[in-house]
């Protein structure tokens, strides 16, 4: 099995894994000091993006130096077979959309409304991401 590891001070920092059957993808994406108002929304905004998301994973996490980050990982064939590595690149595309309803990069401000976002309310009032 062999793994990189590559860290960027300005880009997401990379991992991929290759394993004798599937590829396992992440980014980390740096969004600022933690504070506890700025971990709410992102946790609000990661289990929000995990309901509606197919493939794609998001997690909220701190590094050493107690600043935030979103991470986005996605297991993938190893083998290229044209119509399934389309539908691959397709629903991972979809899915990492979803970080245009994210919150703003270190801002500590209260998550946007439903109409503010791009976002439906359905009946139970409860928001669904719409992409």
């Amino acid at each position: 099995m062999a793994s990189t590891f590559a860290k960027h001070p300005a880009r997401p920092i990379l991992f991929v894994r290759v394993t004798p059957l599937v590829g396992r993808f992440a980014a980390m994406f740096g969004v600022g000091a933690r504070t506890e108002g700025a971990w709410g929304e992102w946790l609000v905004f990661a289990n929000r993006a995990n309901e509606v998301g197919v493939m794609v994973p998001f997690s909220v996490s701190t590094d050493d130096d107690a600043s935030l980050g979103l991470r986005a990982s996605a297991l993938g064939p190893l083998t290229y077979e044209r119509t399934s590595f389309g539908v691959f690149l397709d629903t991972r595309h979809r899915d990492l959309k979803l970080i245009r309803h994210a919150p703003s990069p270190g801002a500590d401000t209260e998550s946007e409304t439903a109409g503010e976002a791009g976002e439906d309310e359905d009946a139970t009032g409860t928001p669904e991401v719409t992409h």
